[in-house]
């Protein structure tokens, strides 16, 4: 078989430079949906993680979702501040709240705006957010919160 094994996580140096890539299980491709042939990371990634170099402060970033992947992946990142300076480890994980909903969805059959919206509000976002990104008002938003 030829294929190439995915990397698990990627180390990027703080301007978004691949230190290290580790060798991911063989046919794991969700690294590779975030890296430009394991060189570079994909544009809106790289300006991701510049911004989290001009932030202060130590504490990790919350998992995020990109384009890139599917509804059931999100990109975790680890700030790590050493002898080197400060380097970001990138990981995809399963997103364990979105694969929950997608289960509870089907068991209280929640319609798909319903699920939308609970989706919306596990991702952190607030009403008047959700009411933007669904195109509904905010006052509708208010009555799913019920």
């Amino acid at each position: 078989m030829n294929s190439k094994a995915a990397p698990a996580f990627v180390v990027v140096d703080s301007r978004c430079r691949i230190r290290y890539s580790s060798e991911g299980a063989q046919g794991d491709t969700d690294l590779d949906r975030i890296i430009i042939n394991r060189a570079k990371l994909q544009p809106d990634v790289e300006v991701f993680v510049r911004g989290l170099t001009a932030a202060e402060g130590d504490e990790a970033a919350s998992p995020l979702r990109f384009s890139v992947l599917d509804d059931f992946r999100i990109l975790r990142v680890a700030r790590v501040t050493g002898c080197e300076g400060t380097m970001f480890i990138l990981s995809i994980e399963e997103d364990r709240n979105r694969s929950g909903l997608m289960r509870a969805a089907r068991r209280h059959e929640l319609t798909r705006r319903e699920t939308e919206v609970l989706g919306l509000i596990l991702d952190g976002s607030s009403a008047g957010e959700i009411a933007k990104a669904l195109a509904i008002s905010e006052h509708t938003v208010q009555g799913y919160f019920k």
